[in-house]
């Protein structure tokens, strides 16, 4: 990955976080789910949804130690 790598989502994005190495990408579609996407050898693909908030996600963090996504 470059310095600046663009990627463009088909929906908007309100929350977003990368894991520690950047390979990975954590994003919320203005929704309830977070999507995970993993890096490829020239895109992202989707890997992972997580489906089980009640509630919109407004905010996401990644830790780089424990590898945790907090919402």
């Amino acid at each position: 990955m470059g310095v600046i790598d663009e990627f463009g989502f088909p929906f908007c994005v309100t929350a977003h976080a990368f894991n520690r190495d950047k390979s990975q990408v954590a994003v919320c579609p203005n929704s309830n789910e977070v999507h995970i996407y993993s890096r490829g050898a020239a895109q992202w693909t989707l890997t992972h949804e997580l489906k089980e908030h009640d509630l919109l996600v407004t905010s996401i963090d990644w830790a780089p130690q424990t590898n945790r996504i907090v919402t």
